[in-house]
């Protein structure tokens, strides 16, 4: 299994709003995602998505709100 230079497994983040993932008019967007995330797993890299305003009416505004709220290092633990 792999490891990253701290010796624990790799982890991929995915960051996405309803806008990106809940988009009726662009299906293929969540079906990119969640195929890269299933062929992730398969190799086993821990994914963990994060959806931003989730129950919110999908808006542009709310994509480019991801810039006030993005937190890198969320989920990453401290050397």
């Amino acid at each position: 299994r792999e490891q990253n230079a701290f010796g624990a497994p790799p982890k991929v983040f995915l960051h996405g709003t309803p806008r990106q993932w809940d988009a009726k008019a662009r299906p293929w967007v969540v079906q990119e995602k969640d195929r890269m995330a299933k062929m992730l797993r398969e190799e086993g890299v821990e994914v963990v998505e994060r959806m931003y305003f989730e129950g919110e009416k999908p808006t542009l505004s709310m994509h480019f709100r991801c810039l006030d709220v993005f937190d890198p290092t969320e989920g990453t633990t401290p050397t």
